[in-house]
């Protein structure tokens, strides 16, 4: 059974995009270790790599790129949406 991407990893992936690094990525929410698992969760569960990773900052793939705007529209509509339209569970 896969795990489900979560928006938290959506947040995280979209600010390692706007930071450039993860620990910078990581200053704004947990710890670095933390937040790279998570990254590395997110890659695994759409099998794909979103960062080629350097000793300096994070170079986005193409497949990055195309997740970019996916990953805002799906925060957006969580963070935009009256709670009532929320359901949690079944």
């Amino acid at each position: 059974m896969s795990a489900s991407i979560t928006l938290q990893q959506l947040r995280y992936f979209l600010s390692a995009v706007e930071h450039g690094s993860l620990s910078a990525a990581a200053a704004h929410f947990i710890a670095q270790p933390s937040l790279s698992e998570q990254i590395r969760r997110l890659e695994q569960q759409l099998g794909i790599s979103l960062f080629i990773r350097t000793n300096r900052k994070l170079i986005l793939t193409d497949a990055a790129r195309t997740l970019i705007p996916y990953a805002e529209r799906a925060i957006g509509a969580v963070e935009h949406s009256p709670p009532s339209s929320i359901r949690c569970g079944t």
